[in-house]
């Protein structure tokens, strides 16, 4: 869960069909609850695509972005020619990494940015 000043940010994951994962991306506001958008990841032709389906963007069509670069724990994924975001960069966090910061839940840093690295950076942390 991801907690700003606009609320809560949630992103739940399941595994579907045999090489991909499905997830929602939600926003907790008081009592109510808003899905922000519809995600994949999927395993296609030899690759990896995160698609991202935001009802009030892109005319409620997908968006996919190519796995560009692994290291270590930490997946970019690129679409150049969206227009934001171009670049998507999940980094993992395993409970174990998180002694420096007292916590004891695995964590995730999403960050959306342009090609250029102007973005948006999102915490999350795994409630057990």
């Amino acid at each position: 869960m991801y907690r700003s000043a606009g609320g809560t940010r949630l992103e739940i994951w399941t595994p579907y069909k045999d090489e991909s994962i499905v997830g929602r991306g939600l926003m907790f506001n008081d009592k109510d609850t808003t899905m922000l958008e519809q995600i994949q990841l999927v395993y296609r032709d030899k690759e990896f695509y995160y698609i991202a389906t935001v009802p009030d963007q892109n005319n409620g069509n997908p968006i996919e972005f190519k796995l560009v670069k692994t290291e270590g724990t930490v997946y970019t994924f690129e679409n150049p020619k969206h227009d934001f975001p171009q670049r998507i960069v999940y980094t993992f966090k395993p409970v174990a990494e998180q002694v420096e910061n007292n916590t004891n839940a695995d964590s995730l840093l999403v960050r959306v940015e342009s090609l250029e690295g102007n973005g948006i950076d999102y915490g999350f942390s795994r409630k057990k």
